[in-house]
């Protein structure tokens, strides 16, 4: 959706959602162009995307242009109820959560980041350290930071993940599993790898169970 002329009409709500429904492309493209022309909803995007923190001057088309296509695919799949709110206020809606969303998961990709060049006990904790330990030496430290190094990329991931709280459907969405289950299996799988890591290497064992 990148055409900025002037929609030939204006659309009521109910022309709108009857044009989407119709399936039938000129009509959806009018109909769709008329909400991506209207300033008051272009207006409304780009004030929620300043509020969010994100560059509204140059990030509105793309998230409007998303908004839409979403916004038709919940029309055409029965999804929107009209009872519930107007349609340039459900599309800001969509917005605002897909918006958000894209933060979350920013933030957590720094934590994650973080977590996998500067590993603590925390990454460990249900594997091989006492969560109630408030002190580590730096030589603890280095030796948890080994026996995460000693493990595959992806349970350095999952493990990682886990410290950060993900959950199981969540890890399954980051990895490309199929379902939660996959999920507590690989798990189940890591924990018992960083198990015999450990066991392979009593010095490093030794070290991180130190009281």
């Amino acid at each position: 959706m990148n055409n900025k002329d002037k929609p030939k009409k204006a659309f009521t709500d109910e022309e709108i959602l009857d044009a989407l429904k119709s399936y039938d492309r000129r009509r959806v493209h009018e109909a769709l162009k008329y909400l991506w022309l209207d300033k008051e909803l272009v207006n409304s995007v780009k004030n929620l995307l300043s509020y969010k923190g994100f560059d509204a001057e140059t990030e509105t088309d793309f998230w409007l242009n998303d908004a839409l296509a979403e916004f038709d695919r919940q029309v055409k799949s029965g999804k929107y109820d009209t009872s519930q709110s107007g349609i340039k206020t459900y599309i800001v809606a969509i917005v605002w959560k897909s918006s958000a969303s894209q933060r979350r998961t920013e933030k957590r990709r720094t934590e994650k980041n973080k977590l996998l060049t500067d590993s603590t006990n925390s990454v460990l904790r249900d594997a091989t350290v006492d969560p109630e330990a408030e002190f580590m030496s730096q030589e603890k430290i280095e030796a948890i930071k080994k026996a995460i190094s000693g493990l595959t990329p992806r349970c350095r991931k999952i493990i990682t993940l886990k410290a950060l709280h993900y959950k199981n459907e969540e890890i399954a969405e980051e990895m490309g599993y199929n379902n939660k289950d996959t999920v507590r299996e690989a798990v189940g799988d890591c924990r018992r790898m960083l198990r015999t890591y450990l066991a392979n290497h009593p010095a490093l064992s030794k070290i991180i169970n130190e009281k």
